[in-house]
This record gives C-alpha cells, structure tokens and sequence, in this order.
C-alpha cells in the first residue's frame, strides 16, 4: 500500500539510508511500478466496510512527526498496570506515612521496570519515587526554621542525590533528565542562598537573582541540546532525555528573559504587574522567538511554553490601543489559539522555511526537515 511504503521510506530517511531529497523520487518511481498502488489493497474490490481488512497500521504516524515523543505506552496493559500503580501508592501514602513510599516504590520498579521494562508504569515510579524523596526532605524541616532558600537547597540536593542509583539501577530516561534539572536546581537555589535570603522578593538583589535564573535555564537547555545534537534522527533514548530536558528548560529559559527583559527595580522584576504596551511588544518579540527556537530544533515545548505569556501580551496591547470589547480573555485566548493552530497544523512546512535560513553549520546539528509525501 501507498501509505505503507512511504513510511517504509521514511524510516530509511531517519535511519540514514536515504537523504530527504531522494525520497520522494523513489517513492514516485515505485509507485509508478505499481510497488504499494492502491491495487494490492484488500480494499480495492469496494464495499463500505472493506477497509476494515487492511492491517491496524496501515496509516501510520509519519516518522519525523512522531519522533518528539517519548516512547510511553506499547498496549492498554501499561495504562492498567499504571492506574494500580498510582491508586495503590496514594492509599498506601495516606493510611501509613510517607516512609513507606519510597519502598513501595523500589519494590514495584524491580518488577515493572528491572524485569518487565514497562515504560509507562516507569515514568510513573519515577514521579512517585521523587515525590517521596521531597516528601521526606519537608518532614524534616517540618520542625526546622530555616529559611525557604534553605529548604529548597534540601530538596534538590536530595532529589539529585536519591535520582543517581536510582538511574543506574533502572535505566529510565525520564530519571535522568530529573538527576540533571535537580542538579541544576541545587545550584540556582544554593547562589540565591549566598546572594542573601530576600533574593526573591528585593529590589536591591532581584536583578541578580534573575541573571542567575537565565544562567541556569540555560545551562538546562545546553543540556538538552547536548542529548539532541547527538541523536538528530531521534532513534535512542538521548531523544527521550533531551524531550524531559526541554519540557523543564523551556518554561524557566522563557520566565528568566521576561524577567529580564522587562525588569523594573520599583516593581520587584516581576514582569507581569503592571505591563506596558511597549513591554508588551518586547514580550511578544521574546515569546516569537522561544516559537522560532523551538521550530528549528524540533520541540514543540518552546512553544506551549509561551501560550500564557502571549496570551497576556496580545490582551495588554489591545488594551493600549483602547480595542473595545466586552469579552478581552475571550479574544486573546482566539488569537492565541489561532498562532498556536497554524504553527501546529504547518509545523513541516513552516520548519522547512525557518531551517532553511539558518546557517549550514547549524542545520548540521538540529533534526534534519522531514520530507514531505
């Protein structure tokens, strides 16, 4: 069948076999020949049900569109054994403590993960196994007055440190996205605890305290950037670990240039109060280009990671320009959603154009452009 070959093709591209540019005259030329027509399907003969008789994945997804994906569930049996997963250990949580967590969670992992390799039910231990460590952390400061910046420093030291034998014992991408975004964690809330303790909420150490938050959103991204420029055709689990990686770096990345950008010493830095429209335009052109990064390098969180902050924008300048209506959210929640709408539906294309402007050397290291069927 058509659609049968031209995934066969596709994954010849993304395995290396072939180049983009080649595959779209082979598939022509094969199809030409009669390879994969429309002749050789059960369903050819007619009849309002016979396409019931083709195989369940003769549609498949296309390669390049599906390969941001973690790989998560192969079969209902995973989505089951994950329900159990989280009700047993919520009602084990609530009727003991929260030191019966983190074993539970060991016990399940050596057989869901070690032996079985159940992915789904392994992002889930994985959650709930860093969902006990932090648990534990703020059950010992429950009696401690130490400050919030301390506490924090805990947590992530903690998470990082219980996440290292946890990744070696079982091998979990996800695990090892949040060893690294804890450890990176650990150093932002430890240079805020020498920046001073009102780092978050003083005007004099703000600005510091968001260089800081840039630094290491960016040194997140790095990371993530580091797994994908090693896997360009998204075929390991380096993929799965830069998609985790992005899903934390994106929001922070985003956050930190907001702040900085539209920093104001009489308000804090804290960008959203009292946003201007010409801070607006700055937001928007900082948001737009998250969108543009996030194209070229193939990862749709830098753009859901900009949908609030945009949408806030779009209606902060329409209430400059005195744009009446009665319903503000509802208009801005429809411009938000058309961007959004034609990014998605013309992803392939419209990445296509943005890689296509980009310097040689720098499409070498991002995803190559699908081709299009």
């Amino acid at each position: 069948m058509k659609s049968t070959l031209i995934a066969a093709l596709d994954g010849a591209v993304t395995k290396g076999i072939l180049r983009p540019e080649q595959a779209e005259p082979l598939a022509a030329h094969l199809i030409a020949q009669g390879v994969g027509s429309a002749s050789s399907s059960p369903s050819a003969a007619g009849g309002f049900l016979a396409e019931l008789t083709e195989p369940k994945d003769s549609e498949p997804l296309r390669v390049q569109e599906e390969s941001e994906a973690p790989r998560f569930v192969r079969g209902f049996h995973d989505v089951l054994i994950t329900v159990g997963i989280i009700i047993a250990l919520t009602g084990a949580a609530a009727l003991m403590s929260a030191l019966v967590l983190v074993p539970a969670v060991i016990i399940l992992a050596e057989i869901l993960v070690k032996r079985q390799r159940l992915a789904l039910p392994a992002f889930a231990l994985t959650i709930a196994y860093v969902i006990g460590v932090v648990w534990l952390v703020l059950i010992a400061f429950e009696s401690n007055s130490s400050g919030a910046l301390l506490q924090m420093i805990f947590v992530y030291a903690a998470s990082a440190a219980a996440l290292v034998p946890f990744y070696w014992r079982y091998r979990v991408p996800v695990s090892l996205a949040a060893l690294i975004l804890s450890g990176i964690g650990f150093c932002f809330f430890l240079t805020l605890r020498v920046l001073g303790e009102t780092a978050l909420d003083s005007d004099a150490v703000a600005l510091p305290a968001l260089l800081a938050g840039l630094v290491f959103s960016l040194l997140a991204f790095g990371a993530a950037m580091y797994f994908d420029v090693r896997d360009r055709q998204r075929v390991t689990r380096r993929s799965d670990v830069a998609f985790w990686l992005h899903l934390g770096a994106a929001p922070a990345l985003l956050n930190s240039a907001l702040g900085l950008a539209l920093w104001n010493s009489g308000s804090g830095g804290l960008w959203l109060q009292n946003l201007a429209s010409g801070q607006a335009v700055v937001a928007l052109l900082i948001i737009m280009l998250f969108m543009l990064t996030g194209i070229a390098i193939d990862r749709r969180a830098f753009v859901t990671a900009g949908i609030l902050s945009l949408g806030y924008a779009i209606s902060t300048l329409m209430k400059g320009v005195n744009f009446e209506t009665n319903n503000l959210f509802a208009v801005s929640a429809l411009a938000v959603g058309i961007i959004v709408l034609v990014i998605g539906i013309g992803w392939l294309p419209i990445r296509a154009r943005v890689v296509g402007m980009l310097p040689k050397s720098i499409q070498g290291l991002v995803p190559p452009v699908a081709a299009r069927a």
